[in-house]
């Protein structure tokens, strides 16, 4: 067997407070209740997966959210109010998530 490199697994949290923000990637970016987001992305690190990875809270008014137009989405982003959404996005192909506050 070929010995595997070892594999630093922890990915850093950033508790945001601006809107409108480039955001880095392999790093969990977490929004409390915002009504607007717009994001782009820093560039990819050699040699990584390059994850934008992205969580938020959309209250009783539905988060406006921007993103590049590059990004082909598994379900195109439908944000509606009182839920959070977390969003994963790697080589331009973005998943979300939509969790109930229930």
């Amino acid at each position: 067997k070929v010995p595997l490199p070892e594999i630093d697994m922890v990915v850093p949290i950033v508790n945001q407070t601006q809107v409108a923000v480039e955001i880095q990637p392999n790093v969990l970016n977490v929004w409390g209740e915002i009504t607007y987001l717009e994001l782009t992305f820093a560039d990819a690190k050699e040699g990584k997966a390059n994850e934008y990875m992205v969580q938020f809270t959309s209250g009783a008014t539905a988060t406006t959210l921007t993103l590049p137009n590059t990004i082909k989405w598994m379900s195109a982003p439908n944000i509606q109010p009182n839920k959070t959404y977390q969003l994963s996005i790697i080589n331009n192909l973005g998943v979300i998530g939509e969790f109930s506050h229930e």
